[in-house]
């Protein structure tokens, strides 16, 4: 057995792993996100800052269907893009044509912060559990373990 001080953790954690789990996880963020949006929920797990009357006003002349629903006026900003592979990270993007309203709502530049567009603690405990279902997946295959302890 090698001694754990000559391991390159990344790079056999990457071969562990691999992309496809990589692509997995990635995919958890991508549907904590969206029903953060369908639910109003930030990343924080408290729920989005309403919107002004103004604004919902605002919304109701342009004829959207949630006008009183933060982040949710054309649906776009909940159609995220695929996960792509980018070297060894899973990239997940707002779509383009919305990028800029999404980092201004994510940020709270000039209005209320509405942080909706991050690793909440939700997906982090979900992808924990998926990484110790993997890890217990790879020992019972390499190391032969009975199915019960």
């Amino acid at each position: 057995m090698s001694n754990p001080r000559n391991v390159n953790w990344f790079k056999d954690l990457d071969k562990v792993f691999g992309a496809k789990f990589k692509k997995i996880c990635a995919g958890i963020i991508v549907k904590d996100v969206k029903d953060g949006l369908d639910t109003g929920t930030g990343t924080g797990s408290s729920k989005l800052k309403k919107l002004s009357p103004n604004t919902i006003r605002r919304k109701k002349k342009k004829g959207y269907s949630k006008p009183s629903k933060a982040l949710i006026a054309t649906g776009t900003m909940r159609k995220l893009p695929p996960v792509t592979m980018n070297g060894k990270e899973a990239e997940i993007k707002v779509a383009k044509s919305r990028s800029a309203i999404a980092k201004y709502h994510n940020e709270g530049l000039g209005n209320p912060k509405r942080e909706w567009f991050s690793v909440s603690e939700r997906a982090r405990e979900k992808i924990g559990r998926a990484i110790g279902k993997k890890v217990v997946h790879i020992l019972k295959r390499n190391f032969k373990l009975p199915n019960k302890l």
